[in-house]
């Protein structure tokens, strides 16, 4: 196992040094050698790549992935209470901490959302076409 991931770094390395490298090389710059193929992959996705320079669209942009990473947290929040409750084997004080926690996790959940609204909103008054990507319009 050891073995073939030696490999598999060593053959990795060698591709990026063969083919990534160069290419990078050749261009002028970064935007020119990897510019439109990102544009293009994050068009397909169904990102906006016009708004990429003005203010609301990477104020929107941070906001958006600052409230996500907190999306993950509650989750992970949530999974550790019931996780607690399901091994506390009828423990009061452990079930009284798996309650605690998710109410607590709950409470953040709705500031969650509720931030997320109020940032949609201030962001959309602010530049209107800023977050189509995050609103799915």
């Amino acid at each position: 196992m050891k073995k073939l991931l030696t490999n598999l770094i060593f053959f990795s390395i060698l591709f990026q040094l063969f083919f990534i490298v160069p290419a990078a090389a050749q261009a002028v710059n970064l935007k020119d050698a990897f510019g439109k193929p990102l544009e293009e992959s994050a068009g397909l996705m169904g990102y906006d790549t016009k708004n990429q320079g003005s203010l609301e669209s990477v104020a929107g942009s941070i906001i958006s992935a600052f409230l996500s990473i907190l999306g993950v947290i509650f989750i992970g929040f949530i999974i550790y209470a019931g996780y607690t409750w399901l091994t506390s084997r009828g423990e009061a004080d452990k079930v009284n901490t798996a309650k605690s926690i998710l109410r607590t996790s709950i409470i953040g959940l709705i500031i969650i959302l509720a931030a997320y609204a109020i940032s949609i909103f201030v962001l959309s008054q602010l530049g209107g076409e800023t977050l189509t990507g995050v609103t799915g319009q």
